[in-house]
């Protein structure tokens, strides 16, 4: 026996529909467009030492020219002795040395990178008792 909807509740279903796509401000669904930049900036990760963590400065743009709010994008380390980098561009140094650090598009098509320098780790404060 096949399925019936009766036709009022066919109507309301697309009316409510209709609503809900005006109220979202569209008729039609667009994909995000592409990106087609991403521009890498240093941050405070300019004086990175050993124990420490700093956050890169990330900016995607679209083939529009438009900012992409919540690029979903992809960060790896030449070293991850030296430094280790997590999925939102927060850096660790874990040596000192250099170590270049590369953010990417999912597809790995647009891709930038930086080089950065973590220094030895700070000496402890001296101890306010004295030896």
């Amino acid at each position: 026996m096949p399925f019936f909807v009766p036709r009022i509740w066919l109507l309301l279903a697309v009316g409510w529909m209709a609503g809900l796509t005006a109220a979202c401000g569209g008729s039609e669904f667009s994909p995000p467009l592409p990106i087609v930049q991403i521009i890498l900036g240093i941050g405070d990760c300019g004086g990175l030492r050993v124990g420490e963590m700093c956050t890169l400065e990330v900016t995607a743009i679209d083939s529009g020219g438009s900012v992409v709010t919540d690029p979903s994008l992809q960060w790896s380390s030449s070293d991850q002795f030296v430094a280790r980098v997590d999925f939102l561009g927060n850096v660790t140094g874990f040596r000192a040395g250099n170590a270049t650090i590369v953010v990417q598009t999912t597809d790995s098509v647009i891709m930038e990178d930086t080089t950065l320098t973590v220094g030895e780790a700070l000496p402890p404060p001296p101890d306010p008792d004295g030896p």
